[in-house]
């Protein structure tokens, strides 16, 4: 029986509903169980962008793992909820919804927020054990505040009195329920998340594709054109063609001198400060590193003539 190696990317637009995990083991499933992984977990409630690593791609996800992120979320200023979002049970009821101006002018300060504090209901891990599983315990617990940057926060629209949509480019890590319920205190309101959905994901292409039509390819040549290569995380980093005799000692985890032709289109500056670079050769090997002046230093390396 002939057996299939899948290495690669997949920028699955994520249905509400469903578990990131759930999401995974499903496109495992479809790929005959390769080792897989994802970047940014989005609760069952949230859609949208989920970069899904498939086969050998897994070892690259650390360098996606601090990528910005872009938003859309709807808040209901009618209540409070124990998880911030529509899951969980109502703390405290509202009639009273903040106007359109103070809105816009919390965002302003909101922008400015340096640190947050994670909500109890979330997937960080306390002394070994998941957040949501010790809140839902009743087991008392404090979770450190954490920094974080908002580059921008805009509100969308207001279409009805107790709904508005916002829209947010963040630092890895912000937590949008939390977000939400600091935009709220600023506005001396309270609300809940009602809806969201992941529309960005650093530098990477938006164009998703959906769980359903992903299902729908059933023939391995077409769900192997789905997958991104293992570098396509990288289009925007420099990339080095070396010779086959080189591939041997990156494999070995040796450093190789990379030709002075090759550097021609490196900048000096970038080469001392120990950016990431690609080393590869033709279809079969990949190599993750750091240039230091004319020398390439491996830090992952991958065989993909396996």
């Amino acid at each position: 029986m002939k057996t299939y190696s899948f290495n690669g990317w997949l920028f699955l637009d994520k249905p509400e509903g469903l578990s990131s995990n759930k999401v995974l083991q499903t496109i495992r499933k479809l790929y005959g169980y390769p080792k897989g992984g994802f970047v940014g977990t989005l609760d069952p409630l949230a859609s949208g962008f989920l970069p899904i690593a498939i086969g050998k791609a897994t070892k690259a996800i650390k360098y996606l793992e601090n990528c910005q992120k872009e938003y859309e979320f709807r808040v209901d200023w009618s209540k409070k909820t124990s998880t911030g979002d529509s899951e969980g049970r109502t703390i405290k009821k509202s009639d009273l919804f903040p106007l359109e101006t103070k809105i816009r002018s919390s965002l302003k300060t909101i922008q400015d927020l340096r640190t947050q504090t994670p909500p109890n209901y979330s997937a960080i891990k306390v002394n070994g054990k998941r957040a949501y599983k010790l809140a839902r315990e009743g087991i008392s617990f404090k979770i450190p505040e954490r920094q974080i940057k908002i580059y921008d926060l805009t509100m969308i629209n207001t279409n009805q009195s107790n709904l508005t949509d916002f829209y947010v480019k963040c630092s890895s890590g912000t937590y949008i329920r939390s977000l939400a319920e600091s935009i709220a205190d600023e506005c001396n309101a309270i609300c809940h998340v009602t809806k969201l959905r992941r529309t960005g994901f650093g530098k990477l292409d938006k164009k998703l594709i959906s769980l359903d039509s992903l299902l729908t390819l059933m023939h391995i040549d077409n769900l192997k054109k789905e997958l991104k290569p293992i570098d396509y995380i990288f289009d925007k980093e420099i990339k080095i063609e070396i010779d086959y005799n080189d591939v041997k000692l990156l494999l070995n985890g040796v450093k190789i001198p990379i030709k002075r032709s090759l550097l021609d289109n490196i900048n000096a500056k970038d080469s001392k400060t120990g950016k990431i670079f690609i080393a590869s050769y033709k279809r079969d090997f990949l190599a993750i590193g750091k240039l230091v002046k004319n020398e390439f230093y491996p830090k992952e390396v991958f065989d993909l003539s396996e």
